[in-house]
């Protein structure tokens, strides 16, 4: 049968993910640190916050996220570029797009910051892909987005999570940029077997002076990422620690600089693994 290939790969990038998951469970949650003192604050009110209704879960039947988007966007309904920010360790996706908004209205794109469903950490089984692509479509259909130029950023916690999440969905997203967030094991790259054939590019931004990651951490990431063929680049802020607040304008001018000129072939395709069930829950309610 024709489709009998196809299936068994699907099959296999499924039990790939769910091992995956369990790669990762403590990967994602790394110590406290100072994420919860840097939060940049609330988002200001032209953010729009609502919530995402999932199929009912134990912990939860409504998902959050925060939504800004620049009034001259409004105005102007073209599609625009959409920058997804996964916040740190008990943060919120609120406290990220806050320190964004700025440099989204002056360089014109949307931001989207959901929020886990645990506050300390992000899990494939509970937060993505299907999850995330739910509350992106529902996005889709109220502004105009440039669907070629979808990007992922993520501080701490959520720069690791953002790193796994691209390269699983390397064909739905134009490029990942993190900050403070490096790969530490060999069981951390997990994410690059299950690559697909688009090699989505990454910007590593790490302070020179953060206790969590060595020089020598980042130096493998890029080794295992090159080996794959994905294309990466790092900087390093000399005396920079893990904080994210003092320096959160400079680093998102970073990202911002690497992520613009990123752009999808084609139109991007999604893959349902099978791992969560949020792909089919119903838009969320604003």
């Amino acid at each position: 049968m024709a489709g009998q290939p196809e299936r068994q790969r699907m099959n296999h990038l499924r039990r790939s993910l769910q091992l995956l998951v369990l790669a990762l469970t403590s990967t994602l949650a790394p110590p406290l640190a100072s994420a919860s003192s840097t939060s940049p604050g609330a988002p200001p009110e032209t953010a729009t916050s609502a919530s995402a209704e999932a199929t009912p879960k134990p912990a939860s039947s409504e998902r959050n996220y925060a939504l800004y988007v620049p009034p001259k966007l409004e105005a102007a309904n073209q599609p625009s570029p959409l920058v997804v920010v996964l916040h740190g360790s008990n943060q919120r996706g609120a406290d990220l797009v806050a320190a964004w908004c700025d440099l989204a209205n002056e360089q014109g794109f949307l931001v989207l910051g959901p929020d886990s469903l645990e506050p300390r950490k992000w899990n494939l089984q509970d937060d993505g892909p299907g999850f995330i692509n739910t509350v992106i479509d529902a996005v889709r259909a109220q502004h105009p987005v440039d669907s070629r130029r979808i990007y992922l950023f993520g501080y701490s916690a959520g720069g690791l999570y953002a790193l796994t999440l691209g390269l699983v969905e390397s064909e739905y997203f134009a490029g990942i940029a993190s900050y403070a967030a490096l790969w530490k094991q060999e069981s951390d790259q997990a994410a690059l077997q299950l690559l697909r054939r688009k090699k989505l590019p990454v910007k590593l931004i790490i302070g020179e002076a953060d206790a969590l990651y060595t020089r020598e951490a980042q130096r493998s990431m890029e080794q295992a990422l090159r080996k794959q063929r994905v294309a990466v680049s790092s900087t390093v802020i000399e005396g920079q620690g893990h904080s994210y607040a003092d320096v959160s304008s400079e680093i998102n001018r970073l990202a911002w600089a690497y992520l613009k000129d990123q752009k999808l072939p084609d139109e991007p395709v999604y893959i349902d693994y099978g791992l969560d069930d949020q792909s089919s829950a119903a838009p969320p309610a604003q």
